[in-house]
């Protein structure tokens, strides 16, 4: 048998009731459930960080002038800012799903 709040969540979705029972605060994109600060900041700062090694090193193992280290270094920063781009799609759609999920009768 579906409790009142299952009732609730699963045939009256609308966001009052989503929100008066998901508590989210206004800094849980930086705070985990386990109260560390290992969160979207600081794995942001961890992309800048590789990105900015990764020209450096092109910069100094690949010296072959102008326009090749241009094309080096747009390269690292293109390949830096899509995988950033790709972890922070996957993070915050796990953070805050779309997609209410529907419980059966037997959950």
């Amino acid at each position: 048998m579906l409790t009142e709040i299952q009732h609730k969540l699963l045939f009256f979705p609308d966001f009052d009731t989503i929100q008066s029972h998901i508590s989210i605060s206004a800094d849980c994109i930086c705070t985990v459930r386990s109260g560390k600060k290992m969160g979207f900041l600081v794995t942001t700062l961890i992309f800048v960080v590789v990105g900015v090694i990764a020209s450096l090193c092109a910069r100094i193992c690949c010296n072959r002038g102008p326009s090749t280290n241009l094309l080096h270094l747009t390269l690292i920063i293109t390949a830096t800012v899509c995988c950033w781009m790709m972890w922070a799609i996957v993070y915050l759609a796990q953070l805050k799903p779309l997609i209410v999920p529907v419980l059966s009768e037997g959950e």
